[in-house]
Formats: C-alpha cells, structure tokens, sequence
C-alpha cells in the first residue's frame, strides 16, 4: 500500500476559507494597480504609431470623462490602455497625414505644447 503526501507551501490558502473567498485571492495575486496614462502618453502613443493627434485626444477624453473614468463602453475597467487604443481607436481613417520633412515627437514638444509645428 502507497500513502501519498501533499505538501502546501502556499499557508495563506492552507486556511480553512470559502471558495468565493479563495478564488478571489488567487485571481488579485500579482495583479498591478492601473494608472491611467497622461494626455501626453496618450498624444506621443498615438504619433509614435502614426496615428492623428486630434484622435488621440478623442480618445483620451472617451476614456477620461467616463463615468467611472478608465472603463470602456460595456462599463468594464479598462487594464491595459495601449491594447484597447489598437483594438478600438488605430483604424485606417485616423491615419496622420504623411509629412517627408517630420521630425520625430519628443515628449518635449507635448509638454510645451509644439505637436502641430512639428518638422
């Protein structure tokens, strides 16, 4: 006859607690808080990927002035901002305008507000 032991190093789930509980603990472990992004993050992602500015700060305002700020339309919390602007706002029709003689966006010119001058 075998005797099978299991050892649990895990002590904060060798308590006794309910699933619910349980289930909760696991699915927050390791999770990082979301900071929404700055008006800035959001202008210099979108012309980094050649996107417009003007839709930049549509999507910005969407996303900031929802009630709870950060969730998307169905109400859910947006966690990664860079994937949902791919997945929703980098469509063909928001394409900047090519310029030959652009200059690359640096977060200096955001910040002193020198996007349009660009080149």
């Amino acid at each position: 006859m075998t005797t099978a032991v299991i050892k649990s190093d895990n002590k904060l789930l060798s308590k006794v607690m309910d699933t619910k509980e349980r289930k909760t603990i696991i699915q927050n472990k390791g999770r990082k808080k979301f900071n929404p992004p700055s008006l800035a993050e959001v202008i210099k992602y979108f012309f980094d990927n050649g996107y417009s500015i003007e839709t930049a700060k549509k999507a910005f305002k969407y996303y900031n002035e929802a009630d709870p700020p950060w969730t998307d339309s169905r109400g859910n919390k947006i966690r990664g901002w860079k994937q949902k602007m791919v997945g929703v706002w980098f469509k063909d029709e928001n394409r900047a305008p090519v310029q030959t003689s652009q200059k690359p966006l640096t977060m200096e010119d955001v910040r002193k507000g020198t996007l349009e001058k660009n080149g």
